[in-house]
């Protein structure tokens, strides 16, 4: 099966936000809303921030200097491990990889392999992990989606939890049924499960706003999160229901973020 990317590529046009036509009140809600997210995002740079002195005029005044968390962010832990996911793909307990390779979706590298289980259809992981600490997770679903040209018929959030070893995790992914259209890189048009979530050591959400205010919290402590996001694909008959399909597709994502705890995020490797 080809795993090369494809030679033309249609790029997700971003959502126009606007507020013509809203209230003067609403305008001045967003308004707030945002200072109040900017506010938070700055408060690691400010507590790690130190006094030093400014001259005016040749007089020494004290003031607070911030140390900007985009001019020199903290570093994240195991970040040459988690960028060699992305060059070698990752091995999943139970599954044989058949082949791995590298797909171009949105304008980013993400790692494809193909598993296959005994006589079980064969299933497409996706990895793109973080590979710099000032990346940050945002629009991953919305170009896989462009990528594939998944029509979805049904979704619903899959929460399952996680333990190996030390480390516990409870993720929230996202999960759908969906039909592709002969545009697909595959080329055959199938019903495929997609399970998608950003995954970390101590859990995982398919939202990047979860991430965000984690990673936050944890710049307090002069640490970070990190991530790497994860999409799988799985074939099924088209007559399936999520109903049909979820415990199957639990026992693999469980898999997979198992593996990732265990050979990627862990500190003790």
């Amino acid at each position: 099966m080809n795993m090369n990317p494809l030679k033309s590529e249609s790029q997700p046009r971003s959502p126009r936000f606007s507020l013509k036509g809203r209230g003067s009140k609403a305008k001045l809600g967003i308004v707030i809303i945002l200072v109040i997210i900017l506010a938070i995002a700055a408060l690691p740079a400010y507590w790690q921030g130190n006094w030093s002195n400014l001259s005016i005029a040749g007089v020494k005044l004290p003031v607070w200097e911030i140390k900007a968390p985009w001019q020199k962010p903290f570093p994240v832990q195991n970040l040459d491990r988690i960028r060699k996911v992305g060059d070698r793909g990752l091995e999943v307990s139970g599954w044989e990889t058949l082949e791995t390779g590298k797909l171009k979706i949105g304008g980013h590298d993400w790692s494809g392999q193909i598993l296959r289980q005994s006589d079980r259809r064969d299933i497409t992981l996706f990895l793109f992990p973080q590979t710099d600490p000032k990346l940050h997770p945002g629009v991953e679903w919305v170009d896989m989606d462009g990528f594939f040209k998944w029509k979805i018929d049904s979704q619903r959030p899959l929460n399952f939890a996680v333990e190996t070893g030390e480390m516990k995790a409870k993720v929230r992914a996202n999960l759908s049924l969906a039909r592709e259209s002969r545009r697909s890189p595959f080329g055959i048009p199938q019903t495929v499960a997609v399970v998608e979530w950003y995954s970390w050591g101590q859990g995982g959400h398919y939202s990047h706003t979860h991430w965000f205010w984690l990673d936050q919290r944890a710049q307090l402590k002069k640490k970070r999160i990190p991530w790497i996001a994860v999409t799988l694909r799985i074939p099924v008959d088209p007559k399936s229901t999520l109903d049909m399909v979820q415990s199957d597709v639990e026992a693999l994502a469980k898999s997979v973020q198992a593996s990732l705890m265990q050979n990627v995020f862990s500190s003790q490797n």
